[in-house]
């Protein structure tokens, strides 16, 4: 398995879902403006399984320790047909799926996780990155829009859409919106500089559309 965090369920409470990083993607993006500046997607998102008695959350958990991709979906594949309303296993079996390019699967899995925990908007942003990995990148955009339509703040959608519309060579009153809240949430410097920029495109775009 890719990146997943080393620490493990001994750590976790309950009541706690926390986000860490696994799969990387490597598109990127540069704009001829853009002088010396590269912007990666951000990477997919796998959750902290929560620690539950029942059986099929102790085999979800069980399936996040397993190190070997092919093993832990099959893990979480068993723990699913115990019990299936995971939205945690659902989504990080998606995530693995994903990183072994079974793209159908992986979407199905993250549209079940959306479906299951309809405030989380951590599976309709992965949605978007199967789009995104894909090439499909207008598809992408409308899942990362999605995912912020369940959380304004989500900074990795945020990212993500922003850069769909970088690579669309398109640009909204929508995405200035994306961009002024990203700005005051960024905190990686690289990102701060590329988001000005595309700021600065878009309200040119954007101008030259309303001169007569």
């Amino acid at each position: 398995m890719n990146n997943v965090s080393s620490d493990r369920p001994g750590r976790w409470s309950a009541a706690i879902h926390v986000a860490v990083f696994a799969v990387a993607l490597g598109a990127s993006v540069s704009c001829s403006s853009e002088k010396n500046v590269t912007i990666t997607l951000p990477k997919s998102v796998i959750e902290y399984q929560t620690v539950d008695l029942a059986k099929g959350h102790q085999l979800a958990t069980d399936a996040y320790q397993i190190s070997n991709s092919t093993k832990a979906i099959k893990a979480y594949k068993k723990a699913l047909q115990t019990y299936q309303e995971q939205p945690a296993a659902w989504n990080n079996m998606g995530v693995l799926l994903m990183d072994e390019d079974q793209f159908v699967q992986a979407a199905e899995a993250f549209k079940q996780a959306a479906q299951l925990s309809p405030s989380d908007p951590r599976p309709l942003y992965n949605l978007g990155i199967v789009w995104d990995k894909r090439g499909y990148v207008r598809e992408a955009r409308r899942f990362y829009s999605n995912a912020l339509d369940r959380d304004a703040s989500y900074l990795p959608a945020l990212r993500a859409g922003i850069r769909a519309d970088s690579i669309l060579q398109e640009g909204s009153d929508e995405t200035l919106e994306w961009l002024e809240r990203a700005l005051m949430l960024e905190r990686d410097t690289k990102w701060q500089h590329w988001m000005k920029l595309q700021r600065v495109r878009i309200e040119q775009q954007l101008s030259g559309k309303s001169d007569p």
